[in-house]
C-alpha cells in the first residue's frame, strides 16, 4: 500500500504534476514553433530557448521533491497527465538528474508506469549524452549550424528487430545516411567523431580535414560537419588535428580520450 503521507497530499502533487506537464510540453512548442518559422539562430528563439532552459529547473525542482518523499507513485494513485509529467521533466534534464531517477524509471517501466516507447527513448537519451551508441535509434541531434543527424547507433542489424519489441516504426535504412557512414556494430577498437567546424557567427568552414598520423581520414562538408571512424581501443589516448586548409599544415591539435563510442568535435576558426 503506497504511503498515508501521499495520500494525505496527492491533490496538491497531481495539481503541481499535471501543471509541470503543460509547462514542459508549452515551452517547447513554442520553441520549436520558432525554430519551424525563424531558424534555430533566431534571436526570438534563443530567448524562448532560455525560457525554456528556466522552466525545465523549476520542473525538476518539482518532480525532485515528489520522488524523493515518495518514490515514483503507483499508476493508480495519480492520473496519467501526472505520471508522464515525472517522465518528460526527467527525460528533459541534464544527465545527472537522469542518473538521480534511472532506477526508478527502470521501476517504473517494469511496472507499466512508462510505455515501451517511451522508456527506449530514455535508455537512448541516457546513453548517448554519456557518448555511448543508441540501441533503439530514437536520437537525433541539430547542431549550432543547423546540422540534423541522427546519433551512432549500437548495432544496425538488431535495431529495427528493437524498435518493433517497442512499439517504433522501423528505420528506412535507405533514408537514413548516417548508416552508410558509421560502424555497423559497435567494437571496441573503433570509436566515431561527430565533427562541427565553424567560422564566427557560426559560418561553416567546408572541406576542413581530418588529420591522423598525417593521414587525411575525412572532411566537412558544405555545412562544416563531418561523421568520421577512427581507430581507438577502450581508454587508449589518440589525437587528431583539424585543417580549415587541408592544405595547409597548420590546425587545432585535439584529444580523443576516455572510453565513449563516440565524441563531439567542435572548432571554431577566426
Amino acid at each position: 500500500m503506497f504511503s498515508q503521507d501521499f495520500k494525505a497530499h496527492k491533490k496538491q502533487v497531481i495539481q503541481e504534476l499535471e501543471q509541470a506537464f503543460d509547462l514542459d510540453q508549452g515551452t517547447r512548442k513554442e520553441f520549436n514553433d520558432c525554430v519551424s518559422a525563424s531558424g534555430m539562430k533566431h534571436p526570438e528563439c534563443v530567448r524562448k530557448r532560455l525560457a525554456m532552459v528556466r522552466q525545465d529547473s523549476i520542473n525538476q525542482q518539482i518532480v525532485s521533491k515528489v520522488l524523493d518523499r515518495y518514490g515514483w507513485p503507483p499508476a493508480g494513485q495519480i492520473t496519467e497527465k501526472a505520471g508522464k509529467a515525472i517522465f518528460y521533466v526527467i527525460q528533459h534534464a541534464p544527465l545527472a538528474f537522469q542518473l538521480k531517477y534511472a532506477g526508478l524509471v527502470d521501476t517504473a517501466f517494469k511496472r507499466k508506469a512508462i510505455i515501451p516507447l517511451e522508456y527506449a527513448f530514455f535508455i537512448d537519451r541516457l546513453r548517448t549524452k554519456q557518448g555511448m551508441a543508441q540501441l533503439y535509434g530514437t536520437q537525433h541531434e541539430m547542431d549550432n549550424l543547423g546540422n540534423r543527424y541522427l546519433y551512432p547507433v549500437k548495432n544496425w542489424y538488431e535495431v529495427n528487430t528493437l524498435r518493433q519489441q517497442y512499439g517504433i516504426p522501423p528505420l528506412d535504412l535507405n533514408e537514413t545516411p548516417e548508416y552508410r557512414q558509421y560502424p555497423k556494430v559497435f567494437q571496441n577498437d573503433t570509436v566515431v567523431l561527430i565533427g562541427h567546424i565553424y567560422k564566427d557567427a557560426n559560418t561553416p568552414i567546408p572541406d576542413a580535414a581530418v588529420v591522423m598520423d598525417s593521414v587525411v581520414l575525412g572532411k566537412s562538408n558544405d555545412s562544416g560537419f563531418f561523421i568520421v571512424c577512427i581507430p581507438k581501443k577502450k581508454d587508449e589516448d589518440v589525437f587528431i588535428t583539424i585543417r580549415p586548409d587541408a592544405d595547409k599544415p597548420e590546425g587545432v591539435r585535439q584529444a580523443i580520450r576516455g572510453s565513449k563510442e563516440f565524441y563531439h568535435i567542435y572548432v571554431q576558426f577566426k
